[in-house]
């Protein structure tokens, strides 16, 4: 007898082997953009990309998030298991068929499986631009999809550690010229400059510390940084 999923992180984990067996590039915790959804999964292939939101159980939030990515990515499905009482497997199968979004049927225990329940149309006329402009090499194990903790790879993330690589190369370098040759995502070069000063006092930012000489801020590495993952940052920082 199928097992159902302790979490959804588990349930996750399943899907990506999966996509990634069928040779798809797999990212998890995507956010186009500052304050929009962020998908449990995104695949790409060859530049298709396609979006699977993962929950333990069906219910109306879970359509909600597959209605949100239509005409986001050029799949779009959803990955569950299949409810084991009332109408509402049938229900779904037939509102997914209607809008081309499509089923990830999933078995939890031991002998854990992914098939096809509903199959996707292809959304040609999909505006896949921020979706794919969003994805980095992080994105594939930096966090766990479907993780309870929101822990994702962020522009700040993107940032800070843009930081450190440059550090690490030039010990000592001044805070205004790192913050010029940058590729940061802030607005400007003074909130980046003011922003990011008061991470580093914090400790916010691994591996990176700063000290004033002759009245200038310089960055230096901390010993060993490489080895240190970067901490889970909240998402109100930027």
């Amino acid at each position: 007898m199928a097992r159902r999923f302790a979490s959804e992180e588990a349930l996750a984990a399943l899907v990506a082997q999966w996509l990634e067996a069928a040779d798809w590039e797999v990212y998890a915790e995507v956010q186009p953009q500052r304050g929009a959804p962020v998908a449990d999964l995104v695949a790409r292939r060859r530049g298709v990309l396609w979006v699977v939101e993962c929950k333990c159980s069906l219910s109306l939030a879970l359509l909600d998030q597959v209605h949100h990515w239509l005409g986001r990515a050029h799949y779009v499905s959803l990955a569950c298991p299949r409810p084991t009482r009332g109408r509402g497997a049938g229900v779904t199968a037939s509102w997914l068929r209607a809008v081309g979004a499509g089923w990830l049927e999933v078995v939890g225990g031991p002998g854990g499986a992914v098939q096809e329940r509903v199959k996707p149309r292809v959304l040609r006329t999909a505006a896949s631009g921020p979706l794919a402009a969003a994805l980095r090499e992080p994105q594939k194990a930096y966090a766990a999809p479907g993780n309870p903790h929101s822990r994702r790879w962020t522009p700040f993330q993107e940032t800070a550690q843009a930081l450190r690589l440059l550090v690490a190369a030039e010990p000592g370098v001044l805070l205004s010229e790192a913050v010029a040759r940058l590729p940061h995502h802030y607005r400007s070069a003074r909130t980046a400059r003011g922003t990011l000063s008061k991470w580093l006092a914090q400790g916010v930012i691994s591996g990176v510390h700063q000290r004033k000489v002759a009245g200038r801020l310089r960055l230096y590495p901390d010993v060993g940084w490489e080895s240190c993952e970067p901490p889970h940052q909240s998402s109100k920082m930027v």
